[in-house]
């Protein structure tokens, strides 16, 4: 009986051991940091490129980056995230030079954000990528988010602190990978 014993507790532990190795051998083989923006974005304000940006705005960031009660770009807490990976905010996209990451994305890094879905830092935003986007779409945007219109100008708050646990960060990643960046993608 004692033999017996010792030879479940030997296989619960390699069992247990096994599992630790393989959590931290996908642990440690998830990229976290890639290549980032390396060319530059020239922008070019067309007489309807304020209008066109502000319509994309409103169509295609406002969901996750619209704060209804701000009535401004300032970002807001995305439900959609499972409570139990942590919590998650939308950045604010206002001119702030304190909240707002308008003024510390240049243009190139704005646009490989978009494509790729990595941020100036090098970290995957899986919610941010967009790799067929259109260049003039892009190029709108970012004439409408730095423009001096009353939602996107200076949003002096945060809305929180994103905070991903490991299971969040695990979740994380599932979502999908960075994109290649695909420059000259044109409107249809």
């Amino acid at each position: 009986m004692c033999v017996s014993v010792n030879i479940h507790l030997f296989y619960a532990q390699a069992i247990h051991c096994c599992l630790v190795f393989l959590v931290v051998l996908i642990v440690a083989s998830c990229k976290t940091h890639y290549k980032v923006a390396s060319k530059a974005f020239t922008i070019i304000e067309t007489p309807t490129s304020m209008e066109r940006g502000k319509n994309l705005a409103y169509n295609i960031c406002s969901d996750c980056h619209y704060n209804d009660a701000a009535d401004k770009f300032i970002g807001k807490r995305f439900m959609g995230f499972p409570a139990i990976g942590g919590k998650v905010y939308s950045a604010n996209v206002t001119s702030s030079k304190i909240f707002g990451v308008m003024s510390k994305y240049s243009n190139a890094e704005f646009a490989y954000l978009l494509k790729t879905g990595i941020n100036r830092d090098g970290r995957f935003i899986p919610f941010m990528l967009r790799p067929k986007m259109a260049d003039d779409d892009i190029n709108d945007l970012i004439v409408y988010f730095r423009s001096k219109d009353a939602s996107v100008m200076l949003g002096d708050t945060g809305v929180g602190q994103t905070r991903i646990n490991f299971i969040g960060r695990i979740a994380g990643h599932a979502p999908g990978k960075p994109q290649p960046y695909v420059e000259s993608v044109k409107s249809p």
